[in-house]
């Protein structure tokens, strides 16, 4: 949600009124410490004129192994992991060479 929120350039101030949700809402989705509702999350994108969309696919086991990866990791890690991925995506759609 972070990533989507950034690329329409709101604040989670923004988003969250936007929305009609407290602020800390926002931020708790955005740092893993709650998932949010179906509902909660079309709401939130639909506060900055996005959607969900659901496909069904076979199950993939791909990504248990980065779960259990993650799991193992410090917070220090994870949010060195975080803002790596972070300029990734920015490199990318910046359209600069990504390393």
């Amino acid at each position: 949600m972070r990533l989507a929120r950034r690329r329409v350039g709101v604040t989670q101030r923004e988003m969250a009124a936007r929305a009609g949700v407290p602020q800390s809402t926002v931020a708790r989705i955005e740092t893993y410490q709650v998932q949010p509702s179906l509902l909660t999350l079309s709401k939130l994108l639909a506060a900055i004129g996005l959607e969900p969309r659901v496909h069904i696919e076979e199950y993939d086991d791909h990504d248990d192994g980065l779960d259990t990866q993650s799991a193992a990791m410090t917070p220090q890690q994870r949010a060195a992991r975080e803002i790596a991925q972070d300029a990734f995506s920015v490199a990318l759609r910046a359209g600069r060479p990504v390393k």
